[in-house]
């Protein structure tokens, strides 16, 4: 464990690729991964 106390979740430039995630879809990982650990906001 780091202790960081948050992460910024970001998929810069999804706008541009076509096949890069939505930002939503990014932070849906995340919270699956991460769900126990953090709260989400």
């Amino acid at each position: 464990m780091a202790g960081a106390a948050g992460i910024i979740v970001s998929n810069h430039g999804a706008r541009q690729l076509d096949y890069v995630p939505a930002t939503i879809m990014a932070l849906e990982e995340v919270h699956i991964r991460f769900i126990y650990l953090s709260d989400f906001y």
